[in-house]
């Protein structure tokens, strides 16, 4: 049995939901069923709060690696009848613009296709006039996903967000990834150390509740043993830096490198 959208489950162990899951996989009415939970970031933290504990493998799909996108993007062209002529590098370099991310992967075929189905064009990618176009809108498509997963809280104070998603970056390039807890008194830091802090967290919100909605918006991500966070989708990482007014504490390639 398979949920999709796990993480919107806001049920206690002692909810008729949580004790129907339960059942199911601790196989109490001995019924030859398994349970598949797919969701955010913050989805095995949802069904442990059901009390779904022992037997959970909790497994990331994270960023589709070169390989599975070269895959991807022949299978892709081939189901679609999409004649590719010489121009297999430039939808290459379209595709890596991605990073891999399945929902940019998705905004970089749409913009392809919408550029394939023009009537010139008819499906053959040497027909393309600009490719520089077809890179562009796929970043407009892609920076539109950014602004509905910048919520209201990120928006708080943008420049603690920022800072968050900061010091995980920097972690990440020194190999000394921060934990939950680490972070949490990162924040906690920022916003009491000084009286006049310009830092400043939800009012709604504790600090952990903070790490919690920046894991659900797709920001951070636990590892698979869930000991340290780190930036699942590093283009959104480096929008979210940007926004708060920070640079960027690292030299990332240019996403939109399509010649026309």
């Amino acid at each position: 049995i398979a949920i999709d959208e796990a993480q919107a489950f806001e049920c206690t162990k002692g909810h008729a939901i949580s004790k129907l899951f339960r059942g199911i996989h601790n196989a109490s009415q001995a019924l030859p069923l398994t349970l598949v939970f797919a969701g955010l970031g913050d989805t095995h933290s949802v069904i442990t709060d059901m009390g779904i504990t022992h037997g959970v493998a909790p497994y990331s799909l994270g960023c589709f690696t070169t390989e599975e996108i070269d895959t991807l993007t022949t299978g892709w062209c081939a189901h679609f009848g999409i004649g590719i002529g010489d121009q297999r590098a430039r939808i290459d370099a379209l595709m890596t613009s991605t990073d891999g991310w399945p929902r940019h992967v998705h905004w970089a075929q749409r913009a392809l296709a919408e550029a394939l189905l023009q009537e010139d064009v008819n499906g053959q990618a040497d027909r393309i006039p600009d490719w520089g176009a077809v890179q562009s809108h796929a970043d407009t498509l892609r920076c539109g996903y950014y602004k509905t997963q910048y919520s209201k809280h990120m928006n708080y104070d943008p420049r603690l967000t920022a800072k968050v998603l900061f010091d995980v970056a920097m972690a990440e390039q020194t190999q000394d990834c921060l934990s939950s807890a680490q972070l949490r008194k990162n924040i906690k830091s920022y916003c009491e150390q000084h009286e006049t802090s310009d830092f400043e967290c939800p009012p709604d919100m504790t600090y952990a509740d903070f790490i919690t909605h920046l894991i659900h918006c797709g920001a951070l991500r636990e590892t698979d043993d869930g000991t340290t966070l780190t930036c699942p989708i590093p283009s959104f990482q480096s929008y979210i830096i940007e926004r708060g007014g920070l640079e960027i504490p690292f030299v990332r390639p240019l996403e939109s490198s399509i010649e026309t």
